[in-house]
């Protein structure tokens, strides 16, 4: 299967991130909830890397889409750590398998591990960094899939695999057979159907957490 899922924010901060500039003043709290607190230099250094990624793309961002970003930003943050309060001990070992098949797919992505190392060294951050931004991410999946009790069936797989061939085929060669790619499927349409079943889960959860954001431009 040649399409492997992983993290966006992992891509952009190792591929397209710079290092976050040192803390001068005040790191204020600007959200918090039950258990959870965001301070501002969290979501910066978030923010600091999309504003890199669109420099070397050439492509504005406005005022307005800057503050929609930085929105979303940090509710992502504030759901991943309501999500690892609640993982189990199985939600942590598939946050790992995950973790490690990303990584994985990271390494392959730069092209060999010098390549890696050297992305890594780019934006000043280090392997054991990564691999918690990583699992934090990974973690957090496996326990909404468990919440939310998302499960794929082989015949669900089976005909994932029957309707796009050219997925599991490379340079031509005879294509991957099905059990094979079997597990690699199921873990693609288990990701694809927990993010479309989570919004109004992952809003219970928000709303349970009592949240607040205290920074009036991030409401």
């Amino acid at each position: 299967m040649k399409t492997t899922i992983v993290s966006a924010f992992i891509l952009l901060v190792l591929f397209m991130a710079h290092p976050a500039a040192a803390q001068t003043g005040a790191d204020p709290i600007i959200a918090q909830g039950n258990g959870l607190v965001i301070k501002r230099s969290q979501l910066e250094e978030i923010i600091g890397a999309i504003k890199r990624a669109s420099l070397i793309n050439h492509e504005a961002i406005t005022p307005e889409k800057l503050k929609a970003i930085e929105n979303q930003t940090l509710k992502r943050m504030i759901q991943v750590r309501i999500l690892l309060s609640m993982a189990t001990d199985a939600d942590k070992a598939n946050g790992q398998t995950n973790a490690r098949q990303q990584l994985a797919a990271l390494l392959a992505r730069a092209g060999s591990q010098e390549e890696f190392d050297n992305k890594l060294k780019s934006v000043g951050m280090t392997p054991e960094g990564l691999q918690t931004k990583i699992l934090q991410e990974a973690t957090a999946t496996a326990t909404l899939t468990r919440k939310l009790g998302v499960t794929i069936s082989e015949a669900e797989a089976r005909q994932y695999y029957d309707h796009h061939p050219e997925s599991f085929t490379a340079n031509g060669g005879p294509p991957v057979e099905f059990k094979s790619a079997e597990t690699k499927i199921k873990d693609f349409l288990i990701r694809q159907k927990t993010e479309e079943q989570s919004a109004g889960y992952l809003e219970k959860l928000y709303r349970a957490a009592n949240v607040q954001i205290l920074d009036p431009a991030l409401r």
